[in-house]
């Protein structure tokens, strides 16, 4: 991400949200160049041809389209296990008040950060395998 904050520094004196870094990932990932009229990813609702498309075409100079694949599919990834983890917490949360005034109630079973990487996903492009906290 920080890569990707420090490329989309011509965007502005303020750092790049993750958003908009998705967005231009997006755009990168692409073997085609995007057309100048759909919607500039850094969020201004203008088009792409009237607001950073130069910018974009420097980056892919910059950034091959097969590294901007992998990363988009990772952060991706990423942030699916994100919230799949936040739900999981509060699945957990409010099961532990639900066993201790129901002592004949039964947990769920807690899910496992390894299990939710679906096949084909980050696991099998070589990135390193994440494991949970005990």
């Amino acid at each position: 991400m920080q890569a990707y904050r420090e490329l989309l520094a011509p965007l502005g004196p303020e750092p790049a949200t993750p958003s908009v870094i998705v967005g231009f990932i997006r755009f990168l990932a692409r073997r085609n160049e995007p057309g100048g009229h759909e919607a500039c990813p850094c969020g201004s609702g203008t088009r792409l041809r009237n607001c950073h498309q130069p910018l974009l075409r420097e980056l892919r100079i910059t950034v091959a389209p097969e590294h901007a694949t992998i990363d988009r599919d990772f952060l991706t990834w990423a942030a699916q296990a994100q919230q799949d983890s936040a739900q999981a917490r509060s699945v957990s949360c409010s099961a532990g008040s639900f066993s201790a005034s129901n002592r004949g109630g039964e947990a769920p079973a807690r899910i496992r950060l390894r299990d939710q990487i679906p096949p084909g996903g980050p696991r099998d492009e070589g990135f390193q395998r994440l494991t949970p906290l005990r």
